[in-house]
């Protein structure tokens, strides 16, 4: 029901951070993540970010598409030989957008913990339905770039990626991710609750 009233505008497309960001850059990943086409772009960061969004045609969109591709490109050539990671965390992320139509599409994502404790992001590469070939394309990619074979692996309850560990990195312990086997309500109760603590506090 309209009322006359001056509504103010909220995205359900952008997150609070990039709606507060006075930066075109932070914003257009978001928007291109979320399916906006080019011709779009415009319209769209006008009405978010005002004079700012100016000029922004849907041939700068394409140029700008093309320089995050070769980014994502060069991030998953580079050498992994000069760092050694003692932990791994994997885990497959299940989005809908920019994969296709195929909702058996997900992004495998690996985060490092080096010896010194630092996290570091070392792949993001869509797989399908987290099968045991797809998991094993990104960890031989690990591999083939000089990581080490790590000392333990984190994840949830897919098969497929343990599976692939087990052939590429057959050294590397496994263990169950603590927050996935707590909500699938495998662990039993009178661990699960403390667990769910020390988890929250991490």
């Amino acid at each position: 029901v309209e009322t006359g009233e001056r509504q103010r505008f909220t995205s359900r497309i952008l997150p609070a951070y990039a709606r507060r960001s006075p930066k075109v850059t932070e914003v257009l990943p978001v928007l291109y993540l979320h399916g906006l086409s080019t011709g779009d772009f415009g319209p769209a960061l006008r009405d978010l970010l005002g004079e700012d969004a100016a000029g922004l045609s849907p041939a700068s969109i394409s140029r700008l598409t093309k320089a995050w591709q070769t980014e994502h490109e060069q991030f998953a050539r580079r050498s992994l030989k000069f760092h050694r990671y003692a932990y791994l965390f994997i885990d497959g992320v299940h989005v809908s957008v920019r994969l296709g139509e195929d909702d058996r599409l997900c992004l495998l994502v690996v985060i490092g913990v080096g010896e010194d404790g630092v996290k570091e992001l070392l792949a993001v590469e869509d797989g399908y339905r987290e099968s045991t070939d797809s998991w094993a394309v990104v960890l031989r990619g690990l591999r083939d770039r000089g990581m080490n074979c790590p000392k333990l692996v984190t994840g949830d309850g897919a098969l497929g990626a343990w599976a692939a560990l087990r052939d590429v990195f057959p050294g590397a312990g496994e263990q169950r991710c603590w927050v996935h086997y707590a909500d699938v309500r495998v662990m039993p109760t009178w661990f699960r609750d403390p667990a769910w603590g020390v988890v929250v506090a991490a």
